[in-house]
């Protein structure tokens, strides 16, 4: 799946990504929708993993925010 490809043709106001993702790297996914939605579009990452590196790198290539799953 081409998310932002698929972005582009939905024009969503916002991205709920995984980090992990299989076969490609969710932060990718993240970069692509920032710099093809500018810094209004709104992304939330999501990861099964509570790791502070992962989450800041997220947050350092545009996330606005990062949820470790399960979501209580």
């Amino acid at each position: 799946l081409d998310a932002p490809r698929l972005a582009r043709e939905v024009r969503p106001v916002a991205a709920l990504v995984g980090l992990m993702l299989p076969g490609q790297s969710g932060c990718r996914v993240i970069e692509d929708l920032r710099a093809e939605f500018g810094a209004h579009f709104d992304i939330t990452a999501l990861s099964a993993f509570e790791s502070p590196a992962l989450a800041e790198y997220a947050l350092a290539v545009g996330a606005n925010r990062v949820l470790v799953k399960p979501l209580t």
